[in-house]
Parts: structure tokens; C-alpha cells; sequence
């Protein structure tokens, strides 16, 4: 599964559930230099020497994790974005705003 499969899932399993009742958008950022160029993640390994084996679902967990982050935001007002990406991130949401509002100046003024 790829990142953007996974996030596509969650996109949709999200859908009229978001708070904030604005749409639930992809958004796509350019890596990082040292971004890995491709994920594959192996746990074949853990479930020979471990014998170790996931005992959630993958569609399961995103709903746990999904309710949890809900139950956060309900709590909190927001969650605040942290991380390695989380400044361009900010960024690119603060641009997305100011763009928002310069719409929304454009309209009044017609």
C-alpha cells in the first residue's frame, strides 16, 4: 500500500466526520533531501524470529486512530502539527489562508 492509497483511505473514511465540516484535502509536499524515496515495510522478518504478527486490522486501526485524533480535537480545539514537515506544512496552510481571504476581500469588493 502507498502513502497516498493510505491517506486516500483515510480521506474517505473521514469524509462528513471532520469537525470542521470543510473538505478533507490530500496535500502533497516535496520531500525533504533526505526523504526516503521509497517505503516498503517488511515485517516478515519480525514474524519469523518472533513470531510476531499485527492483531489489528489496517482498516481497524485507522479507525481507532482516527477516533482518537477526533476525540483529541474535540478536546483540545486543535492539534498542533509537529515534526520534521511540520513548519512547511504551516507554512503552506497560513498561505492557504491568506489566499482565502484575499477571496473573500475580492468578492465583497464586486
Amino acid at each position: 500500500m502507498t502513502i497516498k492509497e493510505f491517506a486516500s483511505i483515510i480521506q474517505s473514511k473521514i469524509g462528513a466526520n471532520n469537525p470542521s465540516g470543510k473538505p478533507v484535502n490530500i496535500i502533497h509536499l516535496k520531500s525533504t533531501k533526505d526523504d526516503p524515496r521509497k517505503r516498503k515495510p517488511d515485517i516478515s522478518k519480525a514474524k519469523r524470529v518472533l513470531g510476531w504478527e499485527p492483531k489489528v486490522k489496517t482498516e481497524d486501526g485507522l479507525d481507532l486512530t482516527i477516533k482518537y485524533f477526533q476525540n483529541e480535537i474535540a478536546r483540545l480545539g486543535e492539534i498542533d502539527i509537529v515534526g520534521p514537515l511540520a513548519r512547511r506544512l504551516k507554512e503552506h496552510k497560513r498561505l492557504v489562508v491568506e489566499d482565502e481571504e484575499v477571496g473573500q476581500e475580492k468578492e465583497m469588493l464586486d
